[in-house]
C-alpha cells in the first residue's frame, strides 16, 4: 500500500493524534503553529490540503472539530519537536551575553510590563540594569535587543 501523505503531513496528522489522545479535544490551528514553529497561515492551508485529500474531516465554522480519519497505526511517530531539527543552534551559540549574564549575574524576563513600559529586562539582586523592547516587536526582536543590552 502507498503512503497517502507526505512526510509533513504525516507529521500534522500524527500531532493531531497525539493532541486528540492527550487532550480529548483537536488542537487549534495556533497550537499547530506553536509545534512546528510556522505561521497560522502555513498551518490553516495544510489544514485545508489534509481535507482535501481526505485525511482529516473538520465542521467549518466551529473551532477544535478536527478529526482523523486515517488509521494511527499509519503515521509517523513524533520523536522530538520539529523545532529542534531546523537549527543546530543551542540557546548559548545564539545568546552568548544573555546565557553569560544568566550563569554570572540573575536572571532575564520576557513579557510586557507596564510599569516600565518594556519588553525584555535582565534583572540582578540589586535591579534592573537593563530593560528595552517594544510591545509591537516579536519576541526574537526584544531576545537580540537584550542580548546587545547585557554586553554593554
Amino acid at each position: 500500500m502507498t503512503t497517502r501523505f507526505t512526510q509533513r503531513q504525516g507529521e500534522y496528522l500524527a500531532f493531531l493524534h497525539l493532541y486528540l489522545t492527550l487532550n480529548k479535544r483537536s488542537p487549534a490551528e495556533a497550537d499547530f503553529a506553536t509545534y512546528f514553529g510556522v505561521s497560522a497561515p502555513s498551518v490553516h492551508q495544510m489544514i485545508v490540503s489534509l481535507e482535501n485529500r481526505g485525511l482529516i474531516q473538520r465542521t467549518p465554522g466551529q473551532a477544535r472539530s478536527l478529526r482523523l480519519l486515517v488509521s494511527p497505526e499509519t503515521l509517523p511517530g513524533l520523536e522530538r519537536h520539529p523545532q529542534t531539527r531546523s537549527t543546530g543552534d543551542s540557546f548559548t551559540e545564539r545568546y552568548p551575553n544573555i546565557a553569560f549574564w544568566i550563569k554570572e549575574h540573575g536572571w532575564i524576563e520576557l513579557g510586557y510590563d507596564n510599569r516600565t513600559d518594556t519588553c525584555a529586562r535582565a534583572i540582578d539582586e540589586g535591579g534592573m540594569p537593563w530593560s528595552g523592547g517594544d510591545i509591537r516587536q516579536t519576541v526574537e526582536e526584544w531576545m537580540q535587543k537584550l542580548e546587545i543590552g547585557v554586553k554593554d
